[in-house]
């Protein structure tokens, strides 16, 4: 009786080590059932009047992608929760950042938006923040490209560049993505998430406390 009994401890002590031991879920699930990546989105800065600003957030709430004409995927919206905020400044040249990665159907795709719910700034010798609006709050990136199905092919990382310019001589600022540094084949050196460069669930305190300084 001791011998059956120790046995069927040994048999439960060996199943308890297996379930410990199993590896960790992937990250990244688009939630259809499919966890494994495809598809990465980074975010980039093409310096122009980048360097008149110390602080400059973007914060992001959605990502769309919109299919080409003759494709067979369907329109795809990623929620962001929690919001995610970039700071550009951290991001010029070929540095970039992940803010998603993921599962996305194969197909064609034409059109990436960024849904923006603010863009803050901070001048260069300045401690009054400004606040750049954007029209209908995104951006939209018009490239044609293709996402495939993954599953150990593939992985598509697609570069967001987005750089922001001086509106003449107004004093005032927009923001806007730039075509010519974004896409799938472009070259980009990944940045780990730091306090300098990312902010999960929204800006960083300065710019609460500062109540959103002037709009530009």
């Amino acid at each position: 009786m001791r011998n059956i009994f120790a046995l069927f401890m040994t048999t439960v002590l060996a199943a308890l080590l297996l379930v410990g031991c199993a590896a960790p879920a992937a990250t990244g699930s688009s939630g259809d059932g499919s966890d494994y990546v495809n598809f990465r989105l980074l975010i980039s800065d093409q310096p122009n009047a980048i360097d008149d600003f110390e602080e400059l957030w973007v914060t992001i709430s959605r990502i769309g992608l919109v299919p080409a004409a003759d494709s067979n995927a369907g329109q795809n919206e990623i929620v962001l929760d929690p919001v995610l905020s970039v700071n550009l400044v951290e991001l010029v040249d070929d540095n970039a950042v992940a803010a998603w990665e993921g599962y996305i159907p194969a197909g064609e795709y034409s059109k990436v938006f960024l849904y923006v719910d603010s863009v803050d700034g901070l001048l260069v010798g300045s401690d009054d923040p400004i606040n750049i609006k954007l029209p209908s709050n995104k951006l939209q990136l018009d490239y044609n490209f293709a996402i495939e199905e993954g599953n150990g092919g593939r992985v598509t990382n697609f570069v967001y560049d987005i750089t922001v310019i001086r509106a003449g001589n107004s004093g005032m600022y927009l923001l806007q993505p730039h075509l010519g540094q974004s896409g799938p084949d472009q070259r980009f050196r990944e940045q780990v998430h730091t306090a300098k460069r990312v902010s999960v669930g929204g800006p960083p305190e300065w710019v609460a406390s500062k109540a959103h300084g002037k709009p530009f």
